[in-house]
């Protein structure tokens, strides 16, 4: 078998670059070696895993070059063109995704002094940036770039008033792009700082937290740049100021209008903030009814098609999964449609697995406890991202079940598993919580010890972690009924 960073690279690649990086690698402007375009179509025909048995330098050489005996060093030479041709291949690709790709153009015209075509370029990049489309801070972005480039341009043939006015709508722009930008910054911030425990203090927050925001958005003259600065303040303020609910239900209320008056990226960082809002102010709270305005968020995520997707066009399996838990806890009919109407969208190499993860957790809130273990244990857990969920429910199942010597095995077996891991610390913690008083619980019921129930019930809802605990709620209440 072959070992070669190229086929990290193409492995890496959709089966439409594929096809277009093999145009790319025909073309005799970026390679006139055949023998390195013959040595291209015999390697992507094991696209995309790489690991047949012929997969190696003999097959590969020969090929190319039939009867020859292996050199090597040709071999590597030509590895090294292919390689050398992705990175030219990836750059090009990333120009044509540059909105502000005509600036070069615009740029070299400059440069030649060429007056007339400079002034139509610019005026043909100033009118791509049609707001019919979308708001976004990127098109103030190419908007502020194309005016400097003016402003110089006059200044340099001494033109002074369309340089000052050139200036003038520069830095305007620029401002409500920065703005937009640093604001943006800081909420990637807060999201990271859930992840440590000890973050270092942010110049970047710090200097956010000294502006007044209610009057930046006066600052604008333009409608356009105040609506945007407008938005980019009140989500900043979801992450930053979570003890008032008007910014959220004023986002959320204007999703519809969001959705015609902004481009696509910009309202899914709305969506993003509504998120984060949700969450972080169940956990603070445990309020079950902020689980319903999470749920009508997704909800609309997945109406008007606005889930995050990979680069292969599929929704990410993790986005399933927050999914599928908000729903259940909402309402199940909420889950059942997801199911049925999203799974197409998980990649074909996992979604049956994740079919069976999903009916799993559904047929548990049913309570068809035999049901969900079928799925259960129709999960492969090699290849399976939520192994902790799986585990999980493992033990609940099985106490549900009332096999409660499997259950103990389980969280045993859990236990063991989680040390073996790198986990984030607040999350593993959270389960060692939740085996900690599955194991109390399960002694508990089959020893038929009521008070320590009782002492359960008491820590558990007085405790910190979220990890299962509504589920041993649930399971306590139910057994210290009066009967």
């Amino acid at each position: 078998m072959l070992s070669s960073s190229l086929t990290d690279i193409l492995r890496s690649f959709s089966k439409k670059e594929i096809k277009e990086f093999g145009l790319f690698v025909e073309s005799p402007y970026y390679n006139t070696s055949e023998a390195t375009t013959k040595l291209y179509y015999e390697i992507i025909k094991f696209y995309p895993a790489f690991s047949s048995r012929n997969y190696d330098k003999e097959y590969l050489f020969s090929k190319v070059y039939p009867g020859a005996i292996l050199k090597e060093d040709l071999l590597r030479k030509l590895l090294s063109n292919l390689i050398k041709l992705t990175n030219e291949f990836l750059k090009q690709e990333s120009v044509k995704k540059m909105k502000d790709q005509e600036l070069l153009v615009l740029k070299e015209y400059s440069k030649r002094g060429l007056t007339v075509m400079f002034e139509k370029k610019a005026e043909e990049i100033l009118k791509m940036v049609s707001f019919k489309e979308g708001i976004s801070a990127e098109k103030f972005d190419l908007i502020s770039k194309t005016e400097l480039v003016r402003s110089e341009f006059y200044a340099g043939i001494n033109q002074t008033e369309k340089y000052l006015s050139s200036y003038q709508n520069h830095t305007e722009n620029l401002l409500v792009f920065n703005i937009t930008d640093l604001l943006y910054a800081a909420m990637q911030l807060k999201i990271n700082s859930g992840y440590h425990k000890k973050t270092e203090p942010s110049p970047l927050l710090g200097f956010i937290q000294s502006l007044n925001l209610n009057l930046v958005t006066d600052q604008f003259q333009n409608e356009h740049q105040r609506q945007l600065a407008d938005v980019y303040i009140r989500i900043y303020k979801l992450y930053f100021n979570q003890a008032n609910d008007d910014d959220f239900f004023y986002l959320f209320n204007r999703l519809q209008i969001f959705k015609k008056t902004f481009d696509k990226p910009l309202v899914k960082v709305v969506l993003t903030g509504l998120e984060y809002y949700c969450v972080s102010k169940y956990e603070r709270s445990k309020d079950r009814v902020v689980l319903g305005s999470l749920a009508d968020v997704y909800k609309f995520e997945l109406t008007e098609d606005l889930f995050e997707r990979s680069h292969d066009g599929y929704m990410f399996v993790t986005n399933f999964r927050n999914y599928l838990i908000i729903f259940l806890a909402v309402n199940i009919e909420y889950a059942e449609e997801l199911l049925e109407k999203h799974i197409c969208h998980i990649n074909p190499d996992i979604r049956e697995v994740l079919e069976h993860f999903a009916k799993m957790m559904i047929y548990f809130k049913k309570k068809e406890f035999k049901k969900s273990l079928y799925h259960i244990n129709k999960i492969d857990l090699i290849y399976f991202a939520f192994k902790y969920d799986v585990k999980a429910f493992q033990v609940k199942l099985h106490f549900e079940l009332g096999n409660y010597e499997q259950v103990l095995s389980q969280i045993d077996t859990f236990k063991h598993y989680i040390r073996d891991e790198d986990k984030l610390e607040r999350y593993t913690s959270e389960i060692k919580e939740f085996l900690d008083c599955s194991l109390r619980l399960t002694k508990a019921v089959s020893g038929g010890n009521v008070e320590e129930l009782e002492l359960l019930r008491n820590y558990v809802t007085k405790g910190s972690f979220v990890y299962e605990s509504n589920w041993l709620l649930e399971k306590l209440n139910d057994f210290l009924k009066p009967h």
